[in-house]
């Protein structure tokens, strides 16, 4: 066996080995689970896809911006200056485009949708209205009996919702698709 043919079969093997590392890298990714957490009481709004991608928006009027973070990496953004720069940086002559026509499937759509599950969901509502408000308690109590939802309804003009879901891309891919 030549030298040329050791190194080729050297040089397999490690291709084959980074391919693989890649390949259950990827196979990770897709049953990993993707949470997504809206909470009006704290104020924030958060996205992550376990450890690997986490991002949180937070709306904080003067500075409202998104904080971005992956392994190594950590990024905040603040929206008014991204808006800021794209204006400037738009060019005066409009590029026209060719509208696409996106027809939309509602049955895929809906087993897609059907694939989140809802971790938790709290409301807590007030319409400033007394006469609606108690006309709304035998709905909101419905909700908590059946659905096992966390609704109610107050008269004190407090509102707050917070809503904690959690899908894989996996199970969406495959709902979409069959």
């Amino acid at each position: 066996m030549s030298k040329t043919d050791k190194s080729m079969k050297i040089l397999l093997v490690i291709l084959a080995i980074i391919l693989g590392i890649i390949a259950v890298l990827f196979l990770y990714l897709l049953i990993s689970p993707i949470r997504v957490i809206l909470d009006s009481k704290e104020g924030y709004f958060f996205l992550g896809w376990n450890k690997w991608l986490k991002a949180r928006i937070e709306p904080d009027l003067e500075n409202l911006g998104m904080e971005v973070q992956i392994p190594f990496w950590r990024r905040k953004y603040k929206f008014d200056q991204m808006i800021a720069s794209r204006r400037a940086s738009k060019a005066k002559t409009p590029i026209k485009r060719k509208k696409k026509r996106f027809n939309l499937n509602w049955a895929k759509l809906k087993k897609i949708l059907a694939q989140i599950r809802v971790k938790e969901f709290r409301l807590i509502c007030d319409t400033d209205d007394f006469i609606m408000n108690a006309y709304m308690i035998p709905f909101m109590e419905f909700l908590n009996f059946k659905k096992g939802y966390n609704t109610h309804m107050n008269f004190l003009g407090k509102n707050e919702i917070k809503i904690e879901a959690e899908s894989r891309i996996y199970n969406m891919l495959k709902a979409g698709i069959f």
